[in-house]
């Protein structure tokens, strides 16, 4: 592994770029060494070993070749595992953004235009703390009965 990233580092033929990148990839696959070694060696061979446009459709078209089903196979489930985990936190951050829109309105309906401090507190609110704003909007008299007051 070591003389792929040295040589990724070194003027290599252009055209032997994606051929050297495959080799690589083919030898973790077949490294015998546990997922997470073979996730980061792949990522160090993706950060070293850059392809312009052309040596990315050959390295595509090799990748797609009956010898390369073993790389394919070992980046899929990282790859799918980046992409929930993406997915989830993108949810995650949706969830909390529309409660501090809609708490932010009921806050505005309630009390009026808020201070600059009041939306600060509110922009940094985590969703626990939303949550609980959420609960006491419903009997708070003022800003400062909720924590939100200057």
């Amino acid at each position: 592994m070591l003389g792929v990233a040295l040589a990724s580092l070194m003027k290599l033929p252009a055209e032997r770029r994606a051929e050297l990148k495959a080799l690589a990839m083919r030898r973790v696959a077949s490294s015998g060494t546990n997922e997470l070694r073979k996730y980061l060696l792949v990522e160090t061979i993706e950060a070293y070993l850059t392809l312009n446009e052309e040596q990315a459709r050959a390295f595509d078209a090799i990748q797609e070749t009956d010898e390369m089903q073993e790389v394919r196979q070992m980046k899929n489930p990282w790859e799918e595992r980046c992409r929930a985990e993406g997915r989830v936190e993108g949810r995650t951050e949706g969830r909390v953004e529309g409660n501090r829109r809609l708490i932010r309105l009921l806050l505005e309906k309630k009390f009026g235009p808020l201070p600059g401090p009041t939306l600060e507190k509110l922009n940094a609110a985590g969703e626990d703390d939303l949550l609980r704003l959420g609960e006491g909007l419903l009997e708070a008299n003022s800003l400062a009965d909720l924590g939100l007051d200057e």
